[in-house]
């Protein structure tokens, strides 16, 4: 009775043992999966996070090219139309084209330093080279 008395123990043993090695087995292997899907959920979310930080950043950009381009444009507007007044406020006095624009730019001047753009930024022009813009027009 002993012999199946210790058959039966070891059996038994052997039993808890297994349940133990699947339970053990089942908890890791949830765990992983969890931490597997965490950090594949945690890497999308990342890559989602600097996708818009990017089309953000790019959407920036761009506004602020905007902004500059409408800015330098109206401020060429500005010279135009005070070049325009000045020409017929000078018109009587058949004053040479170069003393008219020198008469222009100091009346301007201080009109184009004031303006402030985003940032506190500024325009700083001191000559026009070429009225049709583009690279290198002041």
């Amino acid at each position: 009775m002993s012999h199946d008395s210790t058959s039966s123990d070891q059996i038994s043993i052997a039993k808890r043992s297994i349940r133990r090695l699947f339970y053990i087995g089942s908890i890791s292997s949830i765990i992983i999966l969890a931490g597997a899907l965490s950090f594949l959920y945690a890497r999308s979310l990342t890559e989602e996070f600097n996708n818009k930080i990017g089309q953000l950043s790019q959407s920036l950009i761009e506004e602020k090219q905007r902004f500059m381009q409408n800015a330098v444009e109206r401020t060429i507007q500005y010279i135009e139309h005070e070049r325009a007044h000045i020409r017929q406020e000078y018109a009587d006095k058949h004053l040479p084209d170069d003393e008219l624009e020198s008469i222009t730019k100091e009346r301007i001047k201080d009109l184009i330093r004031a303006t402030r753009l985003i940032d506190n930024g500024y325009i700083w022009v001191n000559q026009i080279v070429n009225y049709d813009g583009g690279d290198n027009y002041a």
